[in-house]
């Protein structure tokens, strides 16, 4: 099975449309379904971004060895390594106890707290697009990876052109 045609398996298997899968990684559905069959080669970063995103074994994906998806376990490897053991094991404990926050509800305190001093305070009720927006970027930011970190400012980059945030920042003046 070739590489396409692995991409095309994962997508089936988490129940995605081409769009669907498309959109996350910064792509639009004709570049997948190119993949897919076989007339596009994804990039290298490509792979990489349908690794991290989607939880797929990179050796999987190039070479069809092992298991498609990365095991739980080595996700929680990765984050003990990063906040510590005693840290993993009591948001784990939290989690199956029904006591830990609501991690979008905590990222948007954060993000709220974050907007003092925007516009003259914080964001009202009519911005919940502004604060999911930021949310999103934030915890990018906050999870400490690079790759993640490089995918979001390659995004930012193209979804907002220079020409684009001046004019912007014209108008606010």
């Amino acid at each position: 099975m070739d590489l396409g045609k692995r991409i095309l398996l994962i997508r089936k298997k988490m129940g995605l449309s081409q769009e669907d899968f498309a959109v996350p990684l910064g792509v639009n559905r004709s570049h997948i379904a190119g993949i897919e069959s076989g007339a596009r080669c994804p990039s290298a970063h490509l792979i990489k971004l349908i690794c991290c995103y989607y939880h797929v074994n990179e050796k999987w994906l190039r070479h069809g060895e092992g298991d498609m998806f990365v095991a739980p376990e080595q996700f929680l490897q990765v984050y003990t390594a990063r906040f510590g053991r005693q840290a993993v094991l009591d948001a784990c404990r939290n989690i199956l106890e029904g006591k830990g926050e609501d991690p979008d509800a905590v990222a948007q305190g954060q993000a709220e707290a974050d907007l003092t001093g925007c516009r003259g305070g914080r964001a009202g009720a009519g911005d919940e697009e502004l604060n999911r927006m930021i949310n999103v970027l934030k915890l990018i930011w906050l999870s400490g990876d690079q790759r993640l970190r490089h995918w979001a400012s390659v995004q930012f980059d193209r979804a907002f052109p220079e020409d684009m945030i001046e004019s912007a920042r014209k108008k606010l003046k």
